[in-house]
């Protein structure tokens, strides 16, 4: 059932009033303009007057019925630019500088997300310092990054166009762990020449979690693909000949220990060739993400084998490290592959997980 249609315009109870008197006039004419006896003309007037009555109350109870009295407009309280500056701020999590030539800086944005530092972190008079103090940029990125800038100052569209290729685009923060901001370099121009740039600092920490993990599904995807590529047995090929390795592997790390400089040489570069085999046997079999670790491996141990890296304690651990990154990845590997295709000998991807535990 629909809801009946109510007006917000008050009925008026004079124009009403007036429309009875009128109604009641009509019929007591009406009446006495019949021809009949004084008596049936009296009651006739009365029985019209009190059913005119009636009809008239039930009409205006209609009309006050369908009177819906204007609702009374709240008043909006009013909102200063600062405090909306600020809800935009905690919005889009962002802060704006403006950079002079001099490398010289001013907040423009009232207000900075919690996750960027305090004030006293932006009270700094020098673009450098800034970025020192509430990124993790280093400081030969942060040189080359007012390099540029200094450069920049006086340049047309185009030179400044080449110019800002070099400028850094993302940091981590130093304050918030685990968030990142991007840069971004708004020029503003005088009469064709850079005369200002307006540097915007935006939080980006959860479009990186998900960039994170959509990267992380993809390689499980590519994974998967390359698993489904290679036959039962071409994979125990492979894991036998990675367990093998692992165990020249292991037992020459033990000797590197101990071992004299000329003998660490020889060990490191039989570290080396097996990394190597391991990386040849991963490209071979499209096992991309094995090929990649095994890849920055052995590197490593090229420059420890030439002697660009001495043997201490503390390479030794990185090495051992390193060498636990290729076997977690190979693990990965037979876990999955017995995860989907249930083929997978039980102790293929065990072996190597288990060889630093």
């Amino acid at each position: 059932m629909t809801e009946k249609k109510r007006t917000t315009r008050a009925p008026s109870s004079l124009k009403f009033l007036s429309g009875v008197l009128a109604t009641n006039s009509v019929l007591a004419a009406f009446w006495i303009s019949v021809p009949a006896s004084n008596a049936v003309k009296a009651i006739g007037l009365v029985i019209s007057f009190i059913m005119l009555v009636v009809v008239s109350k039930s009409i205006w109870e209609y009309k006050l019925d369908q009177y819906r009295a204007p609702e009374e407009i709240p008043e909006v309280p009013s909102i200063s630019s600062e405090e909306l500056q600020k809800f935009v701020v905690d919005q889009l999590q962002f802060a704006v500088v403006s950079v002079g030539p001099e490398l010289e800086y001013r907040l423009e944005t009232k207000t900075i997300p919690a996750a960027m530092g305090s004030w006293r972190m932006w009270e700094r008079k020098e673009l450098g310092e800034l970025l020192r103090s509430v990124t993790s940029l280093s400081n030969k990125d942060i040189d080359l990054l007012k390099f540029h800038l200094r450069l920049a100052f006086g340049m047309d569209q185009l030179q400044w166009h080449v110019t800002s290729l070099g400028l850094p685009r993302e940091a981590q923060l130093k304050v918030s762990h685990g968030h990142y901001v991007r840069l971004s370099y708004v020029p503003q121009f005088e009469e064709g020449l850079l005369a200002n740039v307006r540097l915007i600092m935006q939080d980006i920490s959860e479009i990186k979690q998900r960039e994170e993990q959509a990267n992380a599904q993809r390689k499980e995807m590519e994974k998967f693909f390359a698993l489904l590529q290679v036959s039962d047995s071409l994979f125990e090929l492979f894991m036998g000949e990675t367990r093998r390795l692992f165990e020249d592997i292991r037992n020459d790390l033990k000797q590197l220990k101990t071992s004299t400089p000329e003998a660490a040489r020889e060990h490191a570069s039989r570290l080396f060739r097996a990394v190597h085999t391991i990386k040849a046997n991963a490209r071979l079999f499209k096992l991309d993400s094995i090929q990649d670790v095994a890849h920055h491996v052995e590197t490593y141990l090229d420059d420890l084998r030439q002697g660009k890296i001495k043997i201490n304690p503390n390479t030794l651990q990185e090495l051992t490290l390193r060498m636990q990154s290729i076997s977690e990845e190979v693990y990965s590997y037979a876990s999955l592959r017995k995860e989907i295709l249930n083929t997978t000998d039980r102790n293929s991807g065990n072996s190597a997980k288990r060889l630093y535990s």
